[in-house]
């Protein structure tokens, strides 16, 4: 059986001497565990956007590797003749 505990006192009470960074550590967990509660369709689009941000970013990382590894050696293995007047 579950006493009546005041989460909010506790919490205050245990964040008494923390350093900042800490203290800003608790603050993004909170915001966290609000947004996820609160609005837990905006959190899920939130996620998706994000997953969907660093498969973006990934695959142009990859691209660019696979464009770079293509071109390497282009200019000896096609040069440009010089046009002569």
């Amino acid at each position: 059986m579950e006493s009546s505990i005041n989460y909010s006192q506790l919490i205050l009470h245990e964040i008494q001497g923390l350093p900042q960074e800490t203290l800003r550590e608790i603050v993004n967990f909170v915001i966290f565990v609000r947004k996820r509660t609160l609005f837990p369709e905006k959190m899920e689009e939130d996620l998706m956007m994000e997953l969907w941000q660093k498969e973006l970013t990934a695959m142009n990382h990859t691209e660019c590797e696979h464009l770079e590894n293509e071109f390497q050696n282009y200019k000896n293995d096609y040069p440009i003749e010089e046009i002569r007047n």
